[in-house]
């Protein structure tokens, strides 16, 4: 079982705001051409599951269609007793452990997994479990926030696979996680 990151994030490496907010990253998107959309249909079209946090589920359910369509979901969330009444079929709650649910999903039939939120991103990184990580690093210093790596703990070394600048300034970079 495979687990890959595309996520944006601030020059200086945060995810979020300090209130857990996006709006700084959307204002940013509306730069960016019709119909461009940084290789992400492409990667999300190679993924057969997605695993996210209840913040990416609540940023989810803020759009006007469900993003995933009919994609297998998984909701990791301890503090979470059900899901929302309007979430599709397709998304299911979980509590296992990183470990745990990469079993779990190889055991579905899935082979590789979108990780998305930077909790979940720190913890499969450090049970070993992420492959690849895709950074567009939009041109903003957001001060403050959530950071995507936070306090990682130990290095982790990674190999850069491609990068592109974009016209509109943000520049995506693929890296492949390296065994430690």
């Amino acid at each position: 079982m495979k687990f890959s990151v595309f996520i944006a994030i601030s020059l200086d490496g945060y995810v979020a705001d300090a209130q857990g907010g996006i709006g700084w990253l959307l204002d940013l998107t509306r730069q960016v051409p019709e119909g461009e959309d940084c290789g992400y249909q492409d990667f999300l079209a190679g993924m057969d599951a997605l695993v996210i946090g209840r913040r990416a589920l609540e940023q989810a359910l803020c759009f006007p269609e469900w993003p995933y369509g009919d994609k297998p979901v998984f909701v990791v969330c301890r503090g979470l007793e059900s899901l929302p009444a309007e979430v599709p079929a397709s998304v299911t709650l979980e509590t296992r452990p990183p470990r745990e649910l990469a079993r779990h999903l190889q055991k579905l039939g899935h082979r590789h997994a979108f990780l998305d939120d930077e909790q979940l991103i720190r913890s499969f990184l450090r049970h070993g479990l992420v492959e690849t990580l895709t950074l567009t690093t939009v041109p903003l210093l957001l001060g403050d926030g959530i950071s995507l790596f936070g306090r990682a703990g130990a290095a982790l070394p990674l190999r850069l696979e491609s990068s592109q600048a974009y016209p509109f300034g943000f520049v995506q970079s693929r890296y492949r996680v390296l065994s430690v």
